[in-house]
């Protein structure tokens, strides 16, 4: 053969997921792959398993870890893989930015320990966009709920990773929130949260009701801080 190989429609149907894809790839000279994968709905678990492991690995990982429910709706993936980018990938390097685009809607997920002790983020719904260098969610609905009557609702939050080449990769966590200070102190008091955070006073004597903005700034990776 030519050393070409060519899906013109494979549909895949099952309980958690339904799919499509097309894709062409050259397996000779200099390799190019390009794909397009729709998904109406799935799970996020059968999301996790259709990512490729080459494809930003960083934010497939934490991605993995931490998104333990939730729905993916119109979902798209579009990939165009050239030498270079297979190369990249090959490494763990993420591709050039414009070489693949994901875009879908996220409906009621559930992420937990975005850091380490925080409780998990629930009812999350909102936008994803991954490019090859890049993820951005972007949020209007989600809860958190750090014990009974501390509850804080997240609105107009995103979560952002600009350069996942880097190692580790910063992200950062910017949120809207509104509901029980004391759940903002449950927040102040993690260790992890402490060695950033200061407020001239001890978090445990807050009281009272909060609506303002919320950022952590983290890192996820291997060599994560």
């Amino acid at each position: 053969g030519d050393g070409r190989l060519v899906v013109d429609d494979f549909s895949l149907v099952g309980p958690e997921i339904r799919a499509t894809l097309k894709a062409a790839a050259a397996l000779r000279g200099d390799s190019h792959i390009r794909y397009e994968l729709d998904v109406p709905e799935a799970k996020i678990s059968a999301l996790a398993r259709l990512w490729p492991s080459q494809v930003t690995p960083g934010v497939r990982v934490w991605f993995v870890d931490h998104a333990v429910a939730g729905k993916l709706k119109d979902g798209r993936a579009v990939g165009d893989f050239d030498e270079a980018a297979l190369t990249a990938m090959r490494y763990e390097r993420p591709p050039p930015d414009s070489s693949l685009l994901v875009e879908g809607e996220i409906v009621d997920g559930a992420v937990e320990d975005v850091v380490e002790g925080l409780a998990p983020i629930t009812g999350i719904t909102g936008k994803l966009r991954v490019t090859g260098q890049t993820a951005v969610f972007r949020a209007n609905a989600a809860a958190l709920e750090t014990g009974p009557g501390r509850r804080l609702a997240l609105t107009e939050g995103s979560f952002s990773i600009q350069d996942n080449a880097l190692r580790p990769a910063p992200a950062i966590l910017d949120v809207r929130v509104g509901g029980a200070v004391e759940t903002i102190a449950d927040i102040l008091a993690l260790p992890e949260v402490r060695k950033y955070a200061s407020v001239p006073v001890e978090p445990g004597t807050l009281k009272g009701r909060l609506d303002g903005r919320l950022r952590l700034d983290f890192e996820i990776g291997d060599d994560a801080r």
